[in-house]
């Protein structure tokens, strides 16, 4: 008799258990996707390479814009 209600417990506990466990990797399964989505954009975007690109073509802009306001002027 004893043993029937401590598995109706240990039942209702594992039904409690499951339950927080089932919201808690549905927690860390949303994080982990934030965190491959950063590392995909990142790794996307190869950073280094990215901001030389971007670098790059702000000098190539920046003397663009100063003759057009030079000619603008003029």
């Amino acid at each position: 008799m004893r043993k029937a209600h401590q598995q109706d417990i240990s039942a209702d506990k594992l039904a409690g258990i499951k339950e927080k466990s089932d919201a808690l990797v549905e927690r860390i399964h949303h994080k982990l996707n934030i965190l491959q989505t950063d590392y995909k954009v990142l790794i996307g975007l190869n950073r280094d390479k990215y901001i030389d690109h971007t670098n790059a073509q702000i000098k190539e802009l920046i003397p663009v814009k100063i003759s057009c306001k030079k000619s603008e002027i003029n």
